[in-house]
Order: C-alpha cells, then sequence, then structure tokens
C-alpha cells in the first residue's frame, strides 16, 4: 500500500495553464494543513471514548482527502482548477510533505482500532506518537502554502493569496486548538501542549481580526465584500461560544487542574468546535471568490430594521455626548466626572462602529444589510478612527483640549454626523422597500410609519445633546456668535419635531407619514420632556450672560430628556406608556383655565390681524399672531413648561376632536387668503374652547370648592369680546359683511358684565370695600376700555393702530385683573361664623364669671349666718 502511494504521487508534474486557478490552489493547500491537525484531533476523539465509532470513520475520511489533495498539489487538477507544483520549490516542498504524511497515515490507520481498549486502557506511547509526528506533517504543508502564495504574486495572479492563506490557516487553529486540549486532557506533554494552545488560540483571535479589519502593513486589506462579512459574524459569534472552555484550561492555576479540567470539558470542546469551523470553511471559499450572491436584506424583518436603525442612529447621539464630556473637561465643569464619561463613551463608540460593520450574532446587530452600507461604514469608521485621536489627549489632561483640537472636532464631527445619517437614510428606505415588498398596502403603511416614527423620535436624543454641546461651545469662545445661531436652529429643530411627534405629519415622496398621537398618558410624557427641555435651553441662553456657571446644571437635564425619549420608543413598540392619574391643584386647574380663555381670545385677535394683512396692513403683525395662536393651541392641548397636559383622557379626546379640526380649518383657510372662511373658522375654534372652558370648570369646581369660577370665567370671557369689538369695528373700517348693530350689542354686552363685576350682577358677587386691589384695578380696566370704546366705531382707516394699541393697553389691564380674581376675598374660605362664635363665647365667659362671682358671695354671707347662727345655740 505505502509504495503504491509512492508510485501514484510521484507520477510527472502535469501543468495545465488553462486551468490555473491560484486562489482555489492557495485554498486546498491550506486545507492540508487543517486536515493533519481534523485526523489527530478525530484519532484523540477515539481514545476518549467521545463517539469512537463515527471519529474512526471521519479520520479514515480526513486520511482519504488529505490523500486526493496531495495528488492533485502534486500532479494538477484541471476540473477541480488545481495548480500543479507551479515552480520546483512548490514540487520540492510536496515531496517532503509525501514523505512524511505517509508513515503518519499508517501510525493512524494501524492504531485507531487499538488505541483504546475494551477496559478503557489507553496507549499513551501510541498518544505520544501521534502528537510528535503530526506537527511536522503540520509545519511542511504550512510551508508548501507559503511557497503557493509567492508563486501566484510572482505570477501577477490577481487573488488576495496572503489573505486566502491567513483564512485558510484559522481552520487549521481550531482543529490543532481541540486536539491539544484533548492532549491536555490525556496527560501527553501537558506543559508543552498548554503553551501551543495558549499560542494559537491567540494566533486564531489575532488572525481572525486581521482577516475583517484588515492589516495594511502585512498586506492584509480590510474586508469589505458583503457576504463575506455575513458569514465571518457566525465565525466570531461561534468563537464566542468556543473560547471560553480554552480560556478555562489556560486559566486552572496548577498543569493538573488543567488536565481535569479539560476531561471535563473534551466532549463541549469538540461539540462547540463543529459550527466554529463548519462557519470558518464556508468564510473561506467567500475569501477565495465571494461573487455577491447573496441577499441579507430580504431577509430582514421590521424588529431587525428598526434595531439596526436605532444602534446607527445612536452614534450620532454618542458623538455629541463625547465633544459634550471634551469640552465640559475644557471648561473645568465636573472634571474627572466628565473625563471618565469621554473614556467610556468613545470606548462605546468604537465598539458600535465594529458592531454595525461586522455585525454581532450575541448581541443580534445583523452585519450591514446591503454592499453599499457595509462601504458607508466602513468609510465613517476610518473618520471615527482619526477623529477618535483628538479626543484622546482630554482623558487624562484638562490641558489636552486645546482651540485648534476643538475646531479639528467641530469640523470633522460634521462629516462624521452626515455619514452616519447617510447611512441612517439607506437603511429606512431599504427597509421600507424591503417590507412594502413582503406585505400589502396596509401592512406596509403601518409598518413604514411606524419605523419612520421611532427614528425621528430617536434622533431628539441627538438634538438635546448638541444643543448641549453648542452651548459648552459658546462658554470656550469658540465662535460664540455662528454657534449661539446654531445653538438656536438646534432648539427649533427640536420643537418642531417634538410636535410632529404629537400633531403627526404628512406623508412626503421619501419618507411616511407620522401619525397624530391622542393618548393622554403619552401627552403627559412629553410634556414632561418638553418643561426638561425648554429648562436646559434656558440655562444654555445664559451661557452669553453668566458663562460657565450655568453650565454645570445642564447635563441632569440632558439626561432626563434622553430618558424621556427612551419612555416614549417604548410606547412606540408596545403601544402603550406607564402614568398614573392625579388631582390637579388650584394654580394647575387656573393654568387650564387661563389656557382656554387666552386661545378664545386668540382667534379673534388672529382674525383681525389676518383681516389687516390681507388689506397689505403690518403682515408681520399677522405672522406673529398666528405664531401666538399655535402656541396657545399646542399649549392647551399638549401642555408646556408652565402649563400641565389635560387632566383625564376625556379632556384629550374633547380638545383634539373638536378643537384641533377647527384649528387646523384656520390655518387651511390662511393659505388660501379667504379672508370670510379664516374668520368662520376662527370663530369655530372659539365656540369650541367655550365647551372645553366649562368642562373646565366643572371639573376644576368638583375637586376644588374654593376655585373661583364666576369671576375668573367672567375676566376671560372680557379678553375674548375686547379682540371680538376690535376685529368687528376692522370689518366695519373695511366693509367686510358686519353691520355696526353687531359691534354695538358687543360693545353693550361687554359694559354690562364688566359693570357686574364690580356691582355684582349675573351671578357675579360685588366688589367688597376690603378688596382694594380689584376696586383699583377695575378702574384701570375701565379707563382703558374708555379709550378703546371711543375708537370703536370709527370708519378711518387712519384710526387702526391708535385702536389696536388701545386694546393691547386693555387687555393688559383685564390680564391683571383676571389674575387678582384668582385671589378669594377675605372671609370666603370662613364658611362656618367664627367670629359669632368667638363673640359668643367671651360673652358666656364673662357672664360665667359674674355668677361665679355672686355665688361666692351669696356663699360667704351664709356661712357667716349660719355661724351665728350655731353660736347662739351654743349659749342658749
Amino acid at each position: 500500500m505505502v509504495w503504491w502511494w509512492r508510485l501514484v504521487l510521484s507520477l510527472p508534474l502535469l501543468r495545465h495553464a488553462e486551468a490555473q486557478n491560484w486562489g482555489k490552489t492557495i485554498d486546498v493547500a491550506g486545507r492540508q494543513r487543517m486536515l493533519t491537525q481534523r485526523m489527530s484531533k478525530e484519532f484523540l476523539q477515539v481514545s476518549l471514548d467521545i463517539d469512537p465509532e463515527a471519529n474512526a470513520n471521519r479520520m479514515r475520511g480526513s486520511i482519504n482527502l488529505f490523500n486526493v489533495t496531495l495528488l492533485a498539489l502534486i500532479n494538477g487538477d484541471d476540473e477541480q482548477g488545481i495548480i500543479g507544483s507551479p515552480n520546483q520549490l512548490v514540487a520540492d516542498g510536496l515531496q517532503v510533505v509525501l514523505g512524511l504524511w505517509i508513515p503518519f497515515a499508517q501510525l493512524l490507520l494501524n492504531h485507531v482500532a487499538t488505541v483504546r481498549d475494551s477496559s478503557g486502557f489507553v496507549d499513551m506511547a501510541v498518544l505520544t506518537q501521534v502528537a510528535n509526528e503530526n506537527v511536522p506533517l503540520l509545519v511542511t504543508s504550512n510551508i508548501v502554502v507559503g511557497r503557493l502564495v509567492d508563486a501566484a504574486k510572482s505570477a501577477g495572479a490577481p487573488t488576495n493569496g496572503l489573505v486566502v492563506d491567513t483564512a485558510g490557516r484559522q481552520r487549521m487553529l481550531i482543529q490543532r486548538m481541540c486536539k491539544e486540549s484533548m492532549l491536555i486532557s490525556q496527560g501527553v506533554n501537558v506543559g508543552t501542549n498548554l503553551r501551543l494552545l495558549k499560542n494559537n488560540r491567540l494566533l486564531f483571535a489575532n488572525s481572525h481580526v486581521g482577516i475583517v479589519e484588515g492589516a495594511t502593513w502585512a498586506g492584509v486589506p480590510v474586508l469589505s465584500k458583503l457576504c463575506t462579512m455575513h458569514q465571518m459574524r457566525e465565525v466570531t459569534y461561534n468563537f464566542q461560544q468556543f473560547s471560553p472552555d480554552i480560556n478555562r484550561i489556560l486559566n486552572a492555576e496548577t498543569p493538573s487542574d488543567s488536565q481535569q479540567i479539560a476531561i471535563a470539558l473534551s466532549v463541549n470542546i469538540s461539540d462547540k468546535s463543529v459550527p466554529l469551523f463548519a462557519s470558518m470553511v464556508a468564510a473561506v471559499q467567500l475569501y477565495v471568490n465571494d461573487q455577491g450572491s447573496c441577499d441579507p436584506a430580504a431577509d430582514m424583518t421590521q424588529a431587525g430594521w428598526q434595531d439596526l436603525l436605532m444602534k446607527t442612529l445612536e452614534l450620532r447621539k454618542l458623538l455629541e455626548q463625547a465633544r459634550q464630556f471634551y469640552l465640559q473637561v475644557g471648561n473645568g465643569i465636573d472634571v474627572a466626572n466628565s473625563q471618565v464619561g469621554l473614556v467610556v463613551t468613545l470606548n462605546s463608540i468604537l465598539e458600535r462602529v465594529d458592531n454595525l460593520v461586522q455585525g454581532n450574532k450575541a448581541l443580534d446587530i445583523p452585519a450591514p444589510p446591503t454592499q453599499s452600507a457595509l462601504t458607508s461604514l466602513l468609510s465613517v469608521k476610518l473618520q471615527w478612527e482619526e477623529l477618535q485621536g483628538s479626543f484622546s489627549p482630554a482623558m487624562t489632561n484638562r490641558d489636552g483640549v486645546t482651540n485648534v483640537e476643538v475646531a479639528n472636532i467641530n469640523s470633522d464631527s460634521v462629516g462624521f454626523k452626515s455619514a452616519v445619517q447617510q447611512i441612517v437614510w439607506q437603511y429606512e428606505t431599504s427597509a421600507i422597500g424591503e417590507l412594502t415588498a413582503a406585505s400589502d398596502a396596509t401592512t406596509e403603511a403601518a409598518t413604514g410609519a411606524s419605523i419612520h416614527t421611532i427614528i425621528v423620535a430617536e434622533g431628539q436624543k441627538a438634538n438635546v445633546v448638541e444643543v448641549a454641546v453648542l452651548a459648552n461651545l459658546v462658554a470656550y469662545a469658540e465662535r460664540p456668535d455662528e454657534n449661539s445661531i446654531l445653538m438656536n436652529t438646534t432648539r427649533d429643530t427640536f420643537v418642531e419635531i417634538h410636535f410632529s411627534l404629537l400633531e403627526g405629519q404628512a406623508a412626503t415622496d421619501v419618507y411616511p407619514a407620522i401619525a397624530a398621537e391622542n393618548d393622554v398618558c403619552f401627552i403627559r410624557k412629553m410634556r414632561t420632556i418638553y418643561s426638561s427641555f425648554v429648562t436646559l435651553e434656558n440655562l444654555a441662553q445664559e451661557v452669553r450672560s453668566a458663562g460657565t456657571s450655568s453650565l454645570a446644571e445642564i447635563p441632569q437635564f440632558v439626561d432626563q430628556v434622553i430618558a424621556g425619549y427612551e419612555e416614549v420608543k417604548g410606547y412606540y413598540n408596545q403601544g402603550s406608556i406607564p402614568c398614573s392619574n392625579r388631582a390637579y391643584n388650584l394654580p394647575e386647574w387656573e393654568g387650564l383655565v387661563f389656557a382656554v380663555g387666552r386661545l378664545r381670545a386668540l382667534t379673534q385677535e388672529a382674525s383681525a390681524d389676518f383681516i389687516l394683512s390681507t388689506q397689505g396692513v403690518n403682515v408681520e403683525r399677522s405672522i406673529a399672531s398666528m405664531i401666538r395662536f399655535t402656541a396657545a393651541f399646542r399649549s392647551l392641548a399638549y401642555g408646556d413648561d408652565q402649563l400641565p397636559s389635560p387632566p383625564t383622557q376625556q379632556a384629550v379626546n374633547k380638545i383634539l376632536n373638536t378643537v384641533k379640526p377647527a384649528y387646523d380649518h384656520v390655518f387651511n383657510a390662511a393659505a388660501a387668503s379667504n379672508v370670510q372662511n379664516f374668520l368662520i373658522q376662527a370663530d369655530a375654534v372659539a365656540s369650541k374652547c367655550a365647551e372645553i372652558k366649562s368642562m373646565y370648570f366643572n371639573e376644576a369646581q368638583s375637586s376644588l370648592s374654593e376655585f373661583p369660577v364666576q369671576r375668573l370665567e367672567a375676566a376671560l370671557d372680557q379678553m375674548y369680546r375686547v379682540n371680538r369689538v376690535v376685529k368687528l369695528a376692522l370689518m366695519n373700517i373695511y366693509q367686510l359683511t358686519t353691520t355696526s348693530n353687531t359691534l354695538s350689542q358687543s360693545i353693550s354686552e361687554f359694559e354690562r358684565v364688566h359693570k357686574d363685576m364690580k356691582e355684582g350682577g349675573g351671578g357675579l358677587p360685588e366688589i367688597v370695600s376690603q378688596r382694594e386691589d380689584l376696586l383699583a384695578q377695575w378702574d384701570a380696566v375701565d379707563s382703558a376700555w374708555q379709550r378703546l370704546r371711543s375708537l370703536l366705531l370709527t370708519q378711518s382707516a387712519g384710526d387702526v393702530q391708535n385702536l389696536l394699541d388701545a386694546k393691547m393697553a386693555t387687555l393688559q389691564e383685564i390680564d391683571v385683573l383676571a389674575e387678582l380674581f384668582s385671589v378669594p376675598d377675605p372671609g370666603v374660605l370662613e364658611t362656618f361664623p367664627w367670629m359669632f362664635v368667638a363673640y359668643g363665647l367671651m360673652g358666656a365667659f364673662l357672664l360665667f364669671c359674674a355668677c361665679g362671682a355672686a355665688y361666692i358671695h351669696w356663699a360667704s354671707r351664709r356661712k357667716r349666718t349660719d355661724a351665728q347662727q350655731q353660736g347662739g345655740w351654743s349659749q342658749a
């Protein structure tokens, strides 16, 4: 048999230039290294009684494959595309392999059935011989691979021989680590095999990183092929499962402990090596020839797309946090903690970039689903490697923050964020396209909108950190004017997105619609977020005047907003958000009622200003009033930093189902420049607001008996009436279908209520003499009203400005009066007649004292009389 092998394998060399395939040849030669270790491992598995029959058969298969491949490498094989001995160096190396191979194969075949007998006795001499003879065969096979790589280079072959060689070697290292752990378990050269196992584990790990991330100094390029990257993600995961058992053997305190651990883990190591080896074999094939035929995007689910989008988008937030920590170090804000935060954030970014480029099955992060995304992510990684160097000096030294580095980071961050946003856009459009293809139109719309909405909400985290970053830049005196403008722009973006998530947003050619929200708990959470953001933004604005003093408070509000949007993401995924009902206090109810009243008044103010704008008078004023109108509605519907959100789901529904449609119609009319429709729709908003006001008054009064209903309602209605009479006056001036009678009736209505507010009537109490503040303010309202009244019936456009000025003065005085009306009159809260009780008790006490004195006097006299009488009786 031995001589037959020698005869067959020594046949004349066959060279077929037309069949040359360098990549295939290097791969096959590399596999020979692996086979030397695999057949040795399979032999050891038999000795360990691990599925002995199956492993003996596998060993014979490995021997046969090595033999056939060696023949092909020596003589060539057109069918397999293997080059036969392309030069003399390779031919000589293969002959050396042949000389070592034949006796080693015979050693395995001759002893596989006897290495372990029925009693469990193991022939240690044979194991030692196997351990000693497989390594020279491995080394010479490896030399042949190296010579083939050199030959490919000399031939100018378009193949990456070094990468294929390195990837192919990984297959061998898996088998070798298994072999060495089994030799350790059998007690064969334990110290030597522990050293070899440690070195080979490290070599595998380093080589794995090298063939993925590249090693340009060694001529190994960065992995840039999509299908290969996805397969290497599988290899990474399987190595993460395999490696801990190897580490347990290596980390034992003594060689004896290592042997005992290796015995206990031998089956585990064998089992876990199977998927690792299979995934590496598939990866090597792709390193040899990746034609890009895989389509991972087609297998992505909605949850998968969403998670990938979240993790990609988070890079932008992490970058802003790194900038924030960096600048806090430069500004001297909590330097030690800022440095720790900077270190953690920089490491997080690097880990996140690697996971997005390579995927991470353990963390359920897929490799990029498209080739274009992989290409873009590799570019992002290069950008980050350059950017990270600018941050690093500040991690240990405050002086590491310099003007030059601050400017560099600002400049480089723009490109990094832009590249990340481009990837997010690619992923989102791919996600919507893939999900659309896999679902009907209804599911498509719902799915696409859900993903887009979550992406938009997630982006708010980066926006809020960016405000903090820009505030720090202003404090650092880095282009303060320019960065103040950017800070205001970012603030406006945050607010716009905030209300888009509440009010909804129409679909565009690129993005699906964002649905409007009406859940009271969601609205309440968004109001809390908004309040924290306003506080943060106010602190940021103070930097121009107060310097760094306000910077220390900013981080806590950044964290609050980020935590809030994390709950919002949970709401989008789960359909609910936790919240608990609570009773609103007096100031909160007053705020809600004032909000309704002011919106009602603004309907008329906006109408008046729109009339003027259509006449070409002060268009800017109309724009400003519409902005106030919008802000007032949003405060009423969603709350703001001063005003709570609606107290109940019923209130939310009432506002959004009745007020909002009319509110939207107002803007539609404005866009169409339709004055009559604008006025009609504005009046509809006012009418619906009156319903909300009544509901709030009733709810407030039911929970707070001291709530000042009548006066407060009257004052708010007066604000509405003032704006209404001015609107009617303007309609008269510009002849817009109204009559002087309508205006006169509205004036009379105002004056009737105005009089009742002082003297009482129409359900309103009289202003008591003790309330000098109310009396004085009522007089101030009256004075302003008289001036306004004198201008209302004018027919001259020249009096318009005076009319508007008088209106503002009157409204200001009514506003003060409304605030004073919210304060209860003296004695209003004393529903029990304590004063009369007190006087009664005092009188009763005095009467008791008088009666007591009379009784004492009477008793004293009676005593003296009795004594005198008793004395007389004694004498008698």
